[in-house]
């Protein structure tokens, strides 16, 4: 990411998290009594971006629309004559259209002659566009000059309201909201101050894991493309506890990312991190650090996670220092707060393993280990960051157990 890139990511997060701090509902919280999830929407005007990331600070997403019934409820009772911003997008892929949910697109109620790409950058999803019949769909804001395209919002809650404070937050897998080089979880490495530090009872350390390893002093860690799921890797990594870190740009929960960021700057320099660790001075500890057991205030990191991936070097005296670039786009596992779960033996034991399912992405990156080769053979992948402008994770090494 470019210097400037950099500075917009920054403004722009700073202007949302201003945002965040003083959302106004402008209806109430009502439950749809046919699916029985919870809407409400928020009059302010705000990019479609700014809604997305404002429904999730408060546990919900924006609302999406996949039956005719549930589009009439909530025109009828949400958004009656009000333009608001829903939750579909087409920005991965021009005229291919999905919910920030993952719902099947299946439903759709576009008006006449929509969506059109109007100006050659309308990537996300209104209903109620003025002079449209009511209830109607319209592609609406998006890159260059439709990205400070305003309207209202609405969120929804899958579920219906039954708390008023305090209550536990769902899981929204973190998507959209990261940087230009993809999704969280690739485990972007752009720079120390990025690795904020934690400590936790337990973690897994998939940071060596790949292939089989030819150095019969060095433990079996593969990293095998799912044969059932072709988009993750399945990777064994080694479970370990006490000090390790986590990538700000790689945070799989909205919730633990938007606290995050609230909290340590969208770089991460405001908090205890891999750079300013042992500069003596008093730093916070990232809110991130506290979603890395299976429950942390009633939400983990990910549903049905008993430990999470982060990185240390604890390990490193057993593996060739150093990093390996390599440069040419190839497939590799991005196992930064990946969901694992713990490996047991015939007895039900813990081994002392973790089986980690991690995203796969593409891309050129970096091999957590010196000399080794960028081919890791039919059916493996390394587990590895995608590496744009590669940097040495040299840190302390953290006491281990």
């Amino acid at each position: 990411m470019t210097h400037k890139q950099l500075i917009a990511v920054a403004a722009l997060a700073a202007a949302l998290l201003t945002f965040i701090g003083g959302v106004q509902a402008d209806s109430g919280k009502i439950t749809n009594p046919d699916n029985n999830h919870s809407y409400q929407r928020f009059d302010t005007l705000v990019t479609w971006e700014a809604a997305r990331t404002a429904c999730a600070s408060l546990s919900g997403h924006l609302a999406t629309s996949t039956s005719a019934s549930e589009n009439t409820w909530i025109n009828t009772n949400m958004a009656s004559g009000i333009a608001v911003w829903l939750g579909g997008t087409d920005a991965a892929k021009e005229g291919t259209w999905q919910w920030l949910t993952g719902e099947a697109w299946s439903y759709q109620n576009w008006a006449s002659g929509e969506p059109n790409n109007a100006g050659g950058g309308e990537n996300f999803l209104m209903m109620n566009f003025p002079g449209k019949t009511a209830g109607s769909w319209n592609d609406y804001g998006g890159p260059g000059n439709n990205s400070t395209k305003t309207v209202a919002y609405l969120c929804e809650w899958d579920s219906p309201y039954t708390c008023d404070k305090d209550c536990p937050a769902p899981f929204v897998k973190n998507e959209f909201w990261t940087t230009k080089y993809g999704p969280a979880a690739a485990n972007i490495v752009l720079s120390k101050s990025n690795f904020l530090a934690c400590s936790s009872p337990s973690y897994a350390l998939c940071y060596y894991s790949g292939p089989p390893s030819s150095d019969p002093n060095v433990q079996s860690l593969p990293c095998t493309v799912s044969p059932t799921d072709p988009s993750v890797a399945d990777c064994r990594c080694p479970v370990e506890s006490g000090a390790s870190y986590v990538d700000i740009n790689s945070i799989r929960n909205t919730e633990a990312y938007i606290e995050t960021i609230r909290t340590c700057g969208i770089t991460g320099a405001l908090c205890k991190n891999m750079e300013n660790e042992k500069s003596g001075t008093a730093l916070l500890t990232a809110p991130v650090c506290d979603y890395l057991q299976a429950s942390a205030d009633g939400t983990p990191m990910e549903p049905k996670s008993e430990v999470i991936s982060t990185f240390s070097t604890v390990q490193i005296s057993g593996y060739h220092l150093g990093q390996t670039d390599c440069a040419t786009p190839a497939t590799y596992a991005g196992c930064m707060t990946a969901s694992c779960t713990y490996e047991l033996d015939a007895n039900n034991n813990k081994t002392g393993f973790a089986q980690c399912k991690c995203p796969l992405y593409t891309g050129p990156y970096q091999v957590g280990q010196n000399r080794a080769s960028c081919d890791a053979g039919s059916g493996y992948v390394w587990s590895a960051a995608f590496a744009p402008n590669p940097v040495q994770l040299s840190a302390p090494t953290p006491k281990n157990k």
